[in-house]
């Protein structure tokens, strides 16, 4: 736990002092989530009598407030709320630990990822329009994700999962609808892989116990929280009113049966280990793993389903190991790289879509077998 002392933005401060008796706060505050709006968090008293007695002194609304306006720091993927490397509990970032295997043995995970985990943090990203066209989002990919990775990100991410999310401001006539944002979800979807889902995914393929993996895809009608969703798509924690049944927050029959439907493998999970044991839920879910990489789909249904290969080889290249390599090093033009193209045809292939076909391809189901799920839809 931080004592914190100062928060500073262009254009608001919070001030506590060395004892927080006397918080100020100088208006207006802002929500500094954003590239636009430096942000410093200053460390607060020293010793640990004085920190508890700052924490334990402060205001509530100060400290509620704090959580509102956390600030960032220069990256993406990570914030000021992020776990900190303190030399005791953490003595490394998190992912370097899931790579060394220092992971609890026999620890069983349920865990999973939205289908636009990116609409919510794409401010934290280069500048990009919603009516971006190739040249642009090359120039996007390039300026996010560096020379080595950001030239294949485009190709990688032509097939993209509908629906796509409108992009503006949400419900207004200006909005571009998601089809006609195309290369701008492209990056958003981008970078909601490279922050969420492929690390997800890497810890899913190293726990020592079982790991059950949800795909969330449901575009909530409402949300009391994020305002006009047409522009959020299924945004990051949107699933989180439907795994409790918050009925303020579920506006249809569609969503209200989702919710139960998650709420009955959460409450398995939860009493026996595995979600498919206990109270009979819609569909079997199995275990991921990195040979039968399996996830549970809450979307029109619920329904089993399996990580494409396309899948794999965005992670792969986020990580540095891509599993295809262009020729002589080139980076990849369009026409100019048969291998790198014969690969990607095997990949879309995988998805049992022409490659000519490919931008509405990833959401073909790979066929699961009666043996391994009961198939009821909800």
């Amino acid at each position: 736990m931080v004592a914190v002392s100062y928060l500073v933005t262009h254009q608001s401060s919070v001030i506590l002092s060395q004892y927080a008796a006397a918080p100020v706060i100088i208006p207006p505050p802002v929500f500094c989530c954003t590239v636009a709006v430096t942000t410093y968090l200053k460390s607060g008293p020293l010793d640990p009598q004085s920190k508890l007695t700052c924490l334990l002194t402060a205001e509530a609304r100060v400290l509620n407030l704090l959580t509102m306006l956390v600030p960032r720091d220069d990256s993406f993927l990570t914030d000021g709320w992020a776990p900190v490397i303190d030399g005791v509990d953490l003595i490394g970032p998190i992912m370097d630990s899931i790579e060394r295997g220092d992971i609890a043995e026999g620890v069983d995970l349920l865990m999973g990822t939205n289908l636009d985990e990116g609409t919510e943090f794409m401010d934290l990203t280069p500048a990009l329009s919603c009516s971006a066209d190739s040249a642009q989002l090359q120039e996007w990919a390039v300026s996010f994700y560096g020379e080595r990775v950001g030239p294949h990100v485009p190709f990688l991410f032509s097939v993209l999962q509908p629906p796509l999310p409108a992009c503006g401001v949400g419900g207004k006539p200006e909005d571009v609808p998601g089809d006609a944002a195309r290369n701008y979800n492209v990056a958003m979807r981008s970078a909601g892989d490279v922050a969420i889902r492929c690390p997800l995914r890497r810890l899913a393929q190293r726990v020592s116990g079982k790991a059950f993996v949800y795909e969330f895809s449901v575009v909530p009608t409402s949300s009391l929280n994020a305002g006009n969703t047409s522009v959020l798509g299924s945004f990051h924690g949107a699933e989180v009113p439907f795994v409790f049944g918050d009925s303020f927050e579920l506006s249809t029959d569609h969503e209200r049966d989702i919710s139960a439907a998650m709420g009955c493998y959460w409450r398995n999970f939860a009493c026996n280990g595995d979600p498919s044991i206990g109270l009979d839920c819609p569909a079997r879910w199995l275990p991921y793993v990195k040979r039968t990489p399996y996830h549970l789909n809450f979307g029109e249904h619920v329904s089993l389903g399996k990580d494409f290969k396309v899948h794999d080889s965005r992670c792969e290249l986020f990580r540095g190991r891509p599993s295809w390599r262009p020729r002589r090093g080139r980076l990849w033009r369009q026409g100019s790289n048969d291998l790198f193209m014969l690969r990607m045809k095997g990949l879309l292939e995988d998805l049992e879509m022409p490659l000519e076909s490919a931008p509405d391809a990833d959401f073909v189901p790979e066929p699961i077998t009666a043996a391994a799920t009961s198939s009821i839809v909800v």
